[in-house]
């Protein structure tokens, strides 16, 4: 299994047993001022030019700051600005995947 360093730091309660299969390339970008981990996952990473962020809440519903939300989120940001372009939440981690690999910023 994979550990992610900067995860462990941003969130030290956070089981990354728990995590869904990381495709390789990802970076964690987990940052504690967030509610959960999240990864830059596709596009500029250094998060000048367009990027896709995906969040990875907690498996456990009782654990996650907003329980009834779903597990995964990708947010699709146009860069500089960092605002974003759009958003999908799902609770199906194929889904989200599929959403990063078909995005064109």
């Amino acid at each position: 299994m994979t550990t992610f360093p900067q995860m462990a730091d941003a969130f030290p309660s956070f089981d990354q047993s728990t995590l869904p299969a990381i495709p390789g390339g990802w970076q964690d970008s987990s940052w504690a001022g967030d509610i959960c981990p999240s990864f830059i996952a596709a596009g500029d990473f250094t998060c000048q030019g367009p990027f896709a962020h995906v969040f990875i809440d907690y498996a456990e519903p009782s654990a996650r700051e907003y329980p009834n939300s779903a597990r995964f989120a990708v947010v699709f940001v146009n860069g500089a600005s960092q605002e974003a372009s759009g958003e999908i939440q799902s609770d199906d981690w194929a889904a989200i995947l599929q959403a990063v690999e078909h995005w064109e910023p």
